[in-house]
């Protein structure tokens, strides 16, 4: 007989291609917003920007969170909340968070120069560093053995993704702005 192999407590990354030209909203939201930042080092990150949001585009966003949620099997309404921009000038950088009290998370970008930096999710066990291999020991990178997985951007790229998974990015190693809009989603109550 031979074994079997069952999954379980497996993580998912929903993304597609919007094709929204935003560059410059987001260069207006710069001039006229004030500054929030939470998790960017040497980086600009906008307060809450949901309602400036061309109406076309939030409903995309919303569109794309229900094809998550349904993927999910997820059944009550989830509603987008809070989104803001993110301006990550050259050398900086997002250290390592997650979302605490929302469902879904997600990131569009608008913007991305060669080499403006990855995300970077972590595996979602927080004692993985002391007592798995590191990948380098693996033969294959894969999802069944990686402590982290990582994503290169590309302009116009949405990525969905579990508020609780942990991830950060690299450093903007180019010489222009990486722009991007993120956002966080709730279970309606």
């Amino acid at each position: 007989m031979i074994g079997q192999i069952e999954t379980m407590f497996t993580s998912t990354i929903y993304h597609n291609d919007l094709n929204y030209d935003m560059k410059d909203f987001c260069l207006e939201i710069v001039k006229t917003r004030n500054q929030n930042n939470r998790s960017g080092v040497n980086s600009w990150q906008s307060e809450n920007i949901i309602d400036d949001l061309p109406k076309v585009f939030l409903d995309k966003l919303n569109f794309e969170v229900e094809q998550y949620k349904i993927f999910l099997n997820f059944q009550k309404r989830v509603k987008l909340d809070y989104v803001w921009l993110n301006v990550n000038k050259p050398g900086a950088y997002n250290l390592e968070h997650d979302h605490p009290n929302y469902f879904i998370s997600g990131v569009y970008y608008v913007d991305v120069p060669e080499k403006s930096g990855n995300i970077i999710f972590k595996h979602p066990c927080p004692t993985i560093d002391y007592n798995w291999p590191n990948t380098t020991n693996m033969e294959k990178y894969s999802e069944f053995n990686a402590s982290q997985w990582t994503l290169t951007p590309q302009k116009d790229k949405l990525f969905l993704f579990p508020s609780w998974l942990k991830h950060r990015v690299d450093e903007n190693k180019s010489d222009k702005d990486r722009i991007s809009i993120s956002f966080n989603c709730q279970i309606e109550k």
